[in-house]
């Protein structure tokens, strides 16, 4: 699902990020495979970053200080976790 809000929510890559999240958080680390736990943790801490400061949390704080270029790296891993998963998913259903 996160995947599908990076692609079709309106907003800049930021805003995106931001709703994608939303979906992805959901996701416990016990739910995702071993071999794919480094790089869901890698896009949780990229996006937690920075101290929440009111009104906004970390995820709103870490997205207004980040680049573009770093908010398009975690949506590129984002896309590639979601990759993993659907082949893990294909080879589980063969």
């Amino acid at each position: 699902m996160a995947v599908y809000v990076l692609a079709t929510h309106k907003g800049n890559i930021k805003d995106r990020l931001f709703f994608a999240f939303q979906e992805f958080s959901a996701v416990t680390e016990d739910e995702i495979p071993e071999n794919i736990q480094s790089d869901f943790n890698w896009i949780r801490q990229e996006l937690t970053k920075k101290e929440a400061k009111a009104p906004i949390g970390r995820l709103g704080q870490t997205l207004l200080k980040m680049r573009i270029k770093k908010a398009q790296k975690i949506a590129e891993r984002i896309y590639y976790v979601k990759s993993l998963l659907d082949e893990i998913s294909r080879l589980e259903d063969t």
